[in-house]
């Protein structure tokens, strides 16, 4: 008797969407960890996709999904510096290989996902101080610069600056805790 999740995972659009949803975060997080322009790296997100959708076929189902993805944004990432001439380039493609590998030990990992990661970042960041709690909302969550940062909150640049400071302190020591307790060593 076949059931609807014999069904799915013979369906390659919803194995394709379900791969996407589990892979999305960390795709869009070394996509802007390579490219500093947020509509580029929108654009790089999309084609990553698109090509990806195109080449499911050649996807060895066997492996990891995560890798495979990465190595096609890693060659659009290639291909968008070299079209963009003008644009500084941020990294060469041997340092691009050295993330791409990095990215691959952490998918290799089996106690913790990228997803497991960013819900204890989450967590770690509800039990910050509110002032803190909000420089890091306005900073990051928000994408100000430093100096709107401050401006949003009312507050000089240094006093931000100090905030920012405390608070990655703090969830660095709420992660390690976190790290401890699920027996995480690395």
């Amino acid at each position: 008797m076949s059931t609807k999740k014999d069904h799915l995972l013979r369906d390659p659009q919803a194995v394709f969407e379900i791969l996407v949803q589990e892979n999305a975060d960390m795709l869009m997080a070394y996509l802007r960890s390579m490219v500093r322009d947020p509509g580029a790296v929108d654009d790089l997100f999309q084609e990553t996709m698109m090509t990806a959708w195109r080449r499911l076929d050649d996807f060895d189902r066997s492996r990891p999904f995560g890798p495979w993805l990465r190595g096609i944004g890693a060659r659009l990432i290639m291909a968008h510096y070299r079209k963009c001439k003008h644009d500084f380039m941020l990294i060469s493609e041997p340092i691009l290989e050295r993330i791409h590998q990095q990215m691959d030990g952490l998918d290799n990992k089996t106690q913790t996902s990228f997803n497991d990661s960013i819900g204890h970042l989450r967590d770690c960041i509800k039990t910050l101080p509110t002032k803190l709690e909000d420089a890091i909302s306005a900073r990051y969550l928000n994408e100000h610069s430093p100096l709107q940062a401050a401006d949003h909150l009312g507050i000089s640049q240094e006093a931000i600056k100090k905030r920012l400071q405390r608070a990655r302190m703090q969830l660095l020591k709420c992660l390690q805790r976190k790290r401890v307790m699920a027996g995480e060593t690395t």
